[in-house]
């Protein structure tokens, strides 16, 4: 059993997946942006905002690539079920 809850804010994606998007941002922006609603944010806000989801998201890629690659390496990814579920879009993303 195995559960990803990471892409739902606070969106606090390692540096190398912001390195993805190009997204250079400080730690106080970052916290700003995790909790300020869409009525306060610009457009610039909101391009960052979603590039720190954008970059949030390839981050649970990579982990569930390695899990994929641990079953595949235990020679049991043919025989393990796998559900995945989808993600809702943050209303600050509109």
């Amino acid at each position: 059993w195995l559960v990803y809850m990471d892409v739902h804010p606070p969106y606090y994606p390692p540096k190398k997946f912001l390195d993805k998007v190009n997204l250079k941002i400080t730690k106080r922006n970052k916290q700003w942006l995790n909790s300020c609603t869409s009525e306060q944010m610009s457009k610039k806000d909101r391009e960052m905002y979603h590039n720190l989801f954008e970059a949030d998201l390839m981050y649970m890629d990579s982990e569930i690539k390695r899990v994929y690659e641990k079953l595949e390496s235990l020679g049991i990814l043919k025989e393990t079920m796998i559900l995945n579920g989808s993600l809702q879009l943050e209303a600050k993303m509109i």
